[in-house]
């Protein structure tokens, strides 16, 4: 079920910037816990940092990409921070396991 999540969030986060904090928003509702949440949020957002780097170099620009230290550091930065921050909603939820 959460390949399932993940999937449709990483297809959701290619379409449209928002798609980062829904998708960081149901993986971290899919987790058990809070710790969990945070670390998928991380991971989510560093997978969608690195798919876009991925596009940069099918276009042939991921070295200029990179080469822009700071605006890549910041894409970076923005990416992971969004899809955490996302992932932590689940603190609002008081789930019972």
């Amino acid at each position: 079920m959460r390949a399932l999540i993940l999937f449709a969030a990483t297809v959701i986060a290619c379409l449209h910037w928002f798609g980062i904090v829904v998708g960081g928003a149901a993986i971290g509702l899919s987790a058990r816990n809070m710790r969990e949440a945070i670390f998928l949020g991380v991971i989510f957002g560093t997978g969608i940092w690195l798919l876009f780097v991925v596009y940069m170099g099918v276009n042939g620009l991921a070295g200029k990409y990179l080469a822009m230290i700071p605006i890549s550091y910041l894409g970076l930065v923005l990416t992971v921070a969004t899809s955490t921050l996302a992932a932590s909603l689940r603190s609002l939820f008081d789930f019972k396991n």
